[in-house]
């Protein structure tokens, strides 16, 4: 029986048929019964050293000592500034912020300057109230009756006042 036969017999790429051949040439001698188990020693013992060399080799390509050091540390500054954004994210969100007023008597118009330089008028019977400092994502300022902000944009919240007895 051939060698190369056998040995993808043992790697399990035969067809059936060719599987069905080697067990009756298998069975039909104990010379060649020998003659199979001496083979599927070599075959096991030669599946033995190809596992053995390409783990040799996969642990010379693994990551000097010193990447993985500099990984690690990079690891940590990494998570140490998200961690530092997120929670300047949610205090920021959180703060409480100064707020100026403006309540303009009846009969009466009032011309202010808000912090980030925009001319406003109010008229008679208005309250604008706005913070000392706008933040940098948003200008908001709570207003009661009527104004005129000029050309931008502003986010304008309805000012309600609530008596405490």
């Amino acid at each position: 029986m051939e060698k190369e036969k056998l040995h993808r017999f043992f790697a399990g790429t035969t067809s059936i048929q060719e599987g069905m051949d080697i067990r009756a040439w298998m069975e039909a001698s104990e010379e060649n019964k020998r003659i199979f188990y001496k083979e599927r020693k070599l075959f096991d013992a030669l599946m033995v050293h190809d596992d053995q060399t390409t783990n040799n080799c996969i642990s010379t390509k693994r990551i000097p000592k010193i990447i993985r050091q500099w990984l690690k540390i990079a690891s940590v500054i990494i998570l140490t500034l998200t961690i530092n954004y997120l929670y300047q994210e949610y205090k920021s969100e959180n703060e409480v912020i100064a707020m100026n007023t403006v309540s303009v008597p009846a009969g009466q118009r009032t011309n202010i300057t808000l912090p980030d330089g925009t001319n406003v008028w109010l008229n008679a019977r208005t309250t604008l109230q706005y913070p000392v400092t706008f933040s940098q994502k948003q200008r908001t300022v709570f207003l009661k009756g009527e104004a005129y902000l000029g050309q931008r944009i502003f986010l304008v919240g309805k000012l309600s006042f609530k008596r405490i007895a």
